[in-house]
């Protein structure tokens, strides 16, 4: 089977479309599927013969078919006359096609033994440059005895002009081999060709959900990214990625906000964890160093200052970590959100004259706040008047061995130890209420009120009025580039739309057959 397009100045340019395989393997399926004419498909019906069908745009629509002889060497006048006299015109709704083929055979004379004839006119067609081969193989029929493959790997090696179509796939039993077989060569991954295989199948016999590509096209795009589980919806609300990353922050301050993780137990190896004893005395050489006027057994308030500043060291930097992370979130959204609504071009004029400045100005202000609301923290005198801080010191146990020295009054390495440990306690039961004043500070005073609650400014209506007509026309108007390309589309579209509208013309003539 042949199918061209052709129009009187056109018909030594444009492709020809060959429809070829094995006999019952669907050609007249694809043929119809192709040219929109019904060909007759009997099991028992074998042309042959090379069908070749010429689709002219024109006034009427009238049926013209005749013979086209091939080689005239060796072939008598008579039979020659005979075939060159074959001609049928007929109306599309008188169209017998059946009946044409079955008189045609008999005046071209072919018969059982003409299988070599067949073959070479096949092969003549493919082998045309101009023709694109849809080689046709049916699921019903064993592969390997389904010779079209073959004949289109020889004549187009490189696969540049041919398409493997699967058809009757329907046949194929539940769970057999042979669908497996057709499932992997139907995904390229067993007789592999450069353009893959293509299935072919009765529409009626689709599922309704699985029909109409461009409805289901649509409605993907409707649906959006997949969200398969509830943790990834909260990616898509700047809210939740804010209190996510706050409680990710608490955490992360509990337990590594501080220098040295203290514990009572006897001397450790574990980094950054070191014993109560071995704190305390240190604790005892810097009380030592800085001896005053205190009575023995206890210390200078100052003291307690420099061991809590060097035990909040790694504030700064914890704060500034999930300071930028913050800021990275805002930043997406404001991207995304614009590229929701905006064009590439509109998107980027708005980004680079309103949104990204006043979110850098923003930015600026939020660091300037966490630098404020950590600068009582780093340097002066520790001040609370937060219950909780006598309350965290009178939580801590008192040790038997000091309580013992200290009744005693045993000696004054005892009372300075005494006084070291009181000093640690302090500093500990300090550092807990500092640390949930920055996370508070920090969660509501900065990233709340210095930055959710001013994203709104980023671009209001109010800005939208105030922008004068220069700065619209920069921002809204097409580059000449997309000026370009849009006329370029237009005329495109324009010959596409000429061409659909012929097809639909051929379209209707033959629903009319």
């Amino acid at each position: 089977m042949n199918i061209s397009l052709q129009s009187n100045d056109t018909r030594n340019l444009l492709d020809v479309i060959i429809v070829c395989g094995e006999q019952s393997s669907g050609k007249s399926l694809v043929f119809k599927a192709v040219s929109g004419v019904r060909f007759p498909s009997k099991d028992n019906l074998c042309t042959k013969f090379v069908t070749e069908l010429i689709l002219r745009r024109g006034p009427s629509a009238p049926i013209k078919i005749r013979i086209v002889p091939g080689s005239q060497k060796n072939r008598l006048e008579s039979d020659l006359k005979k075939l060159l006299n074959f001609h049928v015109s007929v109306s599309a709704g008188d169209l017998q096609l059946g009946e044409i083929i079955e008189s045609a055979k008999d005046a071209i004379g072919i018969n059982d033994s003409n299988s070599e004839t067949v073959k070479s006119l096949i092969l003549s067609y493919m082998q045309s440059p101009r023709s694109i081969i849809l080689a046709v193989v049916s699921a019903k029929n064993d592969f390997n005895n389904q010779l079209i493959t073959k004949y289109s790997r020889q004549i187009d090696p490189n696969g540049v002009r041919t398409l493997r179509l699967i058809t009757k796939p329907d046949t194929l039993d539940e769970g057999s081999d042979s669908k497996r077989f057709y499932i992997k060569l139907a995904q390229n991954k067993d007789v592999r060709f450069r353009l893959g295989w293509h299935v072919l199948r009765v529409w009626k016999s689709l599922p309704p959900n699985q029909v109409r590509v461009h409805n289901c096209t649509k409605r993907l795009d409707e649906l959006g990214v997949l969200r398969a589980t509830a943790q990834s919806f909260n990616t898509l609300r700047l809210r939740a990625v804010l209190q996510n990353t706050l409680t990710e922050f608490v955490t992360i301050m509990r337990k590594e906000g501080h220098t040295h993780t203290i514990i009572n137990e006897g001397p450790t190896e574990l980094p950054h964890h070191i014993s109560r004893s071995d704190y305390v005395a240190k604790v005892t050489k810097l009380l030592e160093r800085s001896r005053g006027r205190e009575l023995p057994g206890t210390f200078d308030p100052l003291i307690v200052g420099q061991l809590f500043h060097k035990q909040r060291e790694p504030w700064a930097k914890l704060v500034d970590k999930y300071l930028e992370i913050i800021l990275r979130a805002v930043y997406f959204l404001a991207r995304t959100a614009l590229a929701h609504v905006c064009d590439k071009s509109t998107l980027a004029g708005l980004s680079r004259r309103f949104i990204y400045i006043r979110l850098e100005r923003l930015a600026a202000e939020l660091r300037n706040k966490v630098t404020e609301l950590l600068r009582p923290h780093d340097t002066g005198h520790l001040i609370t008047y937060n219950h909780y801080l006598t309350e965290n010191r009178h939580q801590h146990p008192y040790h038997v061995n000091t309580l013992i020295n200290t009744l005693v009054l045993k000696t004054e390495a005892d009372m300075n130890n005494y006084a070291s440990s009181t000093a640690t306690d302090f500093m500990e039961a300090y550092y807990k209420v500092a640390m949930k004043k920055i996370i508070d500070d920090f969660s509501v005073l900065a990233v709340e009120a210095r930055l959710v609650q001013e994203l709104p400014s980023l671009f209001c209506p109010a800005d939208v009025i105030d922008i004068d007509d220069t700065t619209v026309a920069a921002l809204a108007s097409e580059s000449e580039e997309s000026l370009t390309e849009r006329t370029l589309y237009r005329e495109k579209l324009k010959i596409l739309e000429d061409r659909l509208r012929a097809l639909q013309n051929i379209q209707d003539f033959l629903s009319a057959l």
